[in-house]
């Protein structure tokens, strides 16, 4: 994790990362299911996750949050995990992947956690779960 990025935690039953933003527990029944790209650097490493909250009743995390940019006019959320470096700055259509990210809200409808899965068609995130 990155001194700036998310809490990371792993769900094995799930087979998925959850990425906590917020010290904000999410309530039970807040939750939705959103179109979502994740960038995955070398070696299956995650970078980030641009989601789409667009038309949903769901609000961004606080404005003080970590690692968090909001975009208002498309609706659309990215979460760093890991800030690129070097050859990875320059990610291209290869290392970003269509999915579908579940994301945990709190009783005023803020995003305070995103889960994404851990792999996927085209895809398997080795880091931060597993080998470097």
């Amino acid at each position: 994790m990155s001194p700036t990025g998310p809490r990371i935690l792993f769900n094995a039953g799930r087979n998925a990362l959850r990425l906590v933003l917020s010290s904000a527990p999410p309530l039970p029944g807040q939750e939705r299911t959103v179109p979502a790209t994740l960038d995955v650097g070398e070696g299956g490493r995650l970078l980030g996750v641009e989601l789409d909250i667009n038309g949903t009743d769901l609000l961004p995390p606080a404005a003080d949050e970590r690692a968090v940019a909001y975009e208002a006019a498309t609706g659309t959320l990215y979460v760093e995990v890991e800030p690129e470096t070097g050859a990875e700055a320059n990610i291209g259509p290869s290392r970003s992947v269509e999915i579908a990210a579940r994301l945990l809200a709190d009783a005023t409808g803020a995003v305070v956690e995103v889960e994404i899965p851990r792999r996927g068609t085209g895809y398997e995130i080795t880091y931060p779960s597993g080998n470097r």
